[in-house]
C-alpha cells in the first residue's frame, strides 16, 4: 500500500462524517447514529414504523440527539422485543429497560442515591413520560400506547435534582446473547416555557398639575429548546395621581401679603393713639 493511500485512510478516519437521521419525520429533530466502539451504524434505520434499533453480533445500536436540550417534557413510545437491554439517558437521568419474559425498568440519577426499580409482565408497547423541571425529574410509565396528558400512569418515580447545564438524549440497545430489536415509534419534546415581566415606569406632569405614570409591561416568553423562540408582549397602563394644589399666582400672593401688612400697621397705630 502506497504512502498516499495510507494518508488518505488516515484522513478518512480522522475526518469521518457523522450519520444523521431525522425523526419523527418533518419534525426537525435530528439524531446522530453511533459508529465504532462496538456500535454499528447498520443497526439503525427509519421507516414507516419508526426508528429501529437492532442489536446483533455485528454490534450494538445507539443514537444521540444532535442538539443540546434543556428542561421540558419528553415522551417516548417504544415497541419492544424479547431480550432487550435498552438504555435511555437524558443528561444524568437514566432509564434502563430489560425485557425477557418480563419487563424490568430501573430509573436513577447519576451520582445520587435516587433509584427505583419496577417489574411487571412483558408488554410489547411502552410509553415513557419524563418531566425535567427546575429542581426535579419525574418518570411516568404507561403499559401500552397512552396519552400521558389524559390518563394516569401505571408507575411513577420522582427524583429531586437540579440540572445546571444542557444535555443530550442517548438511546442504546445493547447486545446480550441473541439479536433483539426496539422501535421508537414516536417521540415528542415539549420545552419548558419561562416567563419574565419587566416594568418600565415613565412619569409625566400635565398642565392640570396631574401626575401620570405610564407603566409598560414587557412580558418575555422564552422556550428553552435551543433558545430560538422568543415572544414579546407589551401592555401599557396609565395611572393618574392627583398632585397637591397648584401654587398661587405671584401677584395674588403679593396682594395678600400687602393686605396683611396694612392690617398689622393699622392695629399698631390704633394702639399707639390710645396711649
Amino acid at each position: 500500500m502506497g504512502l498516499k493511500a495510507v494518508l488518505l485512510i488516515l484522513l478518512l478516519i480522522v475526518f469521518q462524517s457523522t450519520i444523521e437521521i431525522e425523526f419523527p419525520k418533518d419534525s426537525g429533530f435530528t439524531w446522530i447514529i453511533k459508529e465504532g466502539n462496538e456500535y454499528s451504524a447498520k443497526n439503525v434505520w427509519v421507516d414507516d414504523k419508526g426508528l429501529h434499533l437492532l442489536s446483533s453480533k455485528e454490534g450494538n445500536a445507539g443514537i444521540y440527539s444532535k442538539d443540546l436540550l434543556n428542561l421540558g417534557k419528553y415522551i417516548f413510545y417504544f415497541q419492544l422485543d424479547f431480550n432487550n437491554l435498552l438504555n435511555l439517558s437524558i443528561g444524568k437521568s437514566i432509564v434502563e429497560i430489560i425485557s425477557k419474559n418480563f419487563t424490568k425498568i430501573r430509573h436513577y440519577i447519576k451520582d445520587t442515591r435516587c433509584f427505583k426499580e419496577f417489574e411487571f409482565e412483558f408488554i410489547k408497547n411502552l410509553t415513557l413520560f419524563i418531566t425535567l423541571d427546575i429542581n426535579s425529574v419525574i418518570l411516568r410509565i404507561y403499559q401500552g400506547i397512552k396519552d400521558p396528558f389524559s390518563v394516569s400512569s401505571d408507575f411513577y418515580h420522582e427524583c429531586f435534582f437540579k440540572f445546571e447545564e444542557k444535555f443530550r438524549i442517548e438511546i442504546d440497545l445493547i447486545y446480550s446473547d441473541s439479536n433483539s430489536e426496539a422501535i421508537l415509534t414516536d417521540f415528542k419534546f415539549i420545552p419548558l416555557v419561562t416567563t419574565q415581566t419587566i416594568f418600565i415606569n415613565q412619569t409625566l406632569t400635565t398642565t392640570n398639575y396631574e401626575t401620570v405614570t405610564a407603566t409598560e409591561f414587557l412580558t418575555i416568553t422564552k422556550t428553552e429548546y435551543l433558545e430560538k423562540n422568543i415572544t414579546v408582549y407589551k401592555n401599557v397602563t396609565l395611572s393618574p395621581t392627583i398632585s397637591p394644589s397648584p401654587p398661587l399666582d405671584p401677584v395674588i400672593t403679593i396682594a395678600i401679603l400687602f393686605t396683611v401688612f396694612l392690617a398689622v400697621l393699622s392695629y399698631i397705630l390704633i394702639k399707639y393713639r390710645k396711649k
